[in-house]
């Protein structure tokens, strides 16, 4: 009997886990207002001549040649750099069907083709996509300049809008970290990009109630009810069915 209940329970625990895994995982995308970055000098040690992106991905230039990623290179390395990155012409809505490479490749070895171009950036290492449109490459002297999106803060679910179905995944995140970004597909690093609402630079349940207090003051809207994916659906009723007939079978033993 004891072995019948323990095997009941494996079956219920790999169909919900199926369902889960089966649910489609999202990037985390910015969204947000854009910003104009302009290089004010070619020099990539100061941090003034750099675009601090995120943790592991500072974008600079020097004098010469293109762009790298000073947060983990000292220089610009042909048709790798920027670290960490990808790059692909298109608009971040269609970011999942785009052909991405690295900077050098993407542009055709000619940067200049590149401005006045909508194109996505991918942080690789946060899985984070962005829009970005270079308008000005310099030759000699160096320097760059591009608008580019910002983190859309609150986005929890990571749909692009920020309203009331983004309150269950915030109260997941702050309960259960590791199983917020397996669920979102949302990187450790990523998180402080959206997640403090409050601006105090901490991410705790003070954020939870500004974002009620911002959705209520009219923010966003308190009607959208996020509903389950149908392969959750379809687990979870496998999962019943699977605990039925066991407990039959059990029955009539």
């Amino acid at each position: 009997m004891q072995a019948a209940k323990t095997s009941t329970l494996w079956l219920i625990s790999m169909a919900i886990l199926g369902a889960w895994s089966a649910a489609p995982a999202a990037a985390t995308l910015w969204s947000g207002p854009d910003l104009t970055y302009a290089q004010p000098a070619p020099d990539p040690t100061d941090p003034a001549n750099q675009d601090r992106l995120a943790p592991n991905v500072w974008l600079t230039r020097a004098a010469t040649q293109g762009l790298f990623n000073v947060a983990s290179e000292t220089f610009y390395t042909h048709d790798s750099s920027p670290a960490d990155t990808e790059w692909a012409y298109g608009d971040l809505a269609n970011y999942a069907s785009l052909s991405f490479s690295p900077w050098e490749i993407w542009n055709g070895k000619n940067p200049p083709s590149m401005v006045d171009q909508s194109a996505v950036l991918h942080l690789i290492s946060e899985n984070i996509y962005l829009s970005i449109e270079f308008t000005s490459w310099g030759g000699p002297g160096g320097g760059f300049s591009y608008v580019r999106s910002t983190p859309l803060v609150g986005d929890f679910n990571q749909d692009g809008h920020v309203d009331a179905a983004d309150i269950p995944a915030m109260e997941l995140a702050l309960a259960n970290l590791p199983s917020y970004e397996s669920t979102y597909s949302v990187t450790e690093t990523a998180l402080p990009s959206f997640s403090d609402i409050n601006g105090d630079g901490k991410f705790n349940n003070p954020d939870l109630q500004a974002l009620l207090n911002s959705l209520q003051s009219g923010g966003g809207s308190l009607l959208a009810v996020p509903e389950p994916s149908c392969a959750v659906l379809f687990g979870l009723a496998s999962a019943i069915c699977l605990c039925w007939r066991c407990g039959a079978k059990e029955r009539q033993q």
